[in-house]
């Protein structure tokens, strides 16, 4: 309905929040889980080798899959239920703070508070989530 609501959108009612995969501080049980979903989805980063934080962090029931007609190694996030149900809100999303937008890169959205602004730049796979 691409409307803006704060508490309840009149016409899908309240919100429903789906947050991120742990990425950090997991017990090295949910690890060995979260790389083996992360090989199935065919997407490895981070540099060194490892799985990203940006690939662990990602939600149950979203994937990653190259983009057809996208540059080579271009990935996107994909729904692996049938449906969201309307309402569905993901975030934050998550990276650098930036305060100067001389410093921005493609990952960085732009944020307005009290009249400024400041970015959030998620360029760093291991220090920004899925939404990157």
């Amino acid at each position: 309905c691409q409307l803006y609501f704060r508490d309840s959108c009149p016409r899908h009612g309240l919100p429903h929040f789906i947050h991120d995969s742990p990425a950090e501080g997991e017990r090295e049980q949910g690890r060995g889980r979260r790389r083996e979903r992360a090989a199935v989805i065919g997407v490895v980063g981070g540099g060194g080798g490892g799985v990203s934080r940006a690939v662990l962090s990602l939600p149950t029931g979203l994937g990653l899959r190259e983009r057809e007609g996208g540059a080579e190694g271009s990935v996107g996030v994909f729904c692996c239920h049938p449906s969201l149900p309307p309402g569905v809100i993901f975030g934050p999303y998550q990276g650098e703070i930036l305060l100067h937008r001389k410093d921005c890169t493609v990952f960085s959205w732009a944020i307005k508070e009290n009249g400024t602004y400041f970015y959030v730049d998620a360029s760093d796979e291991n220090s920004s989530n899925w939404m990157r």
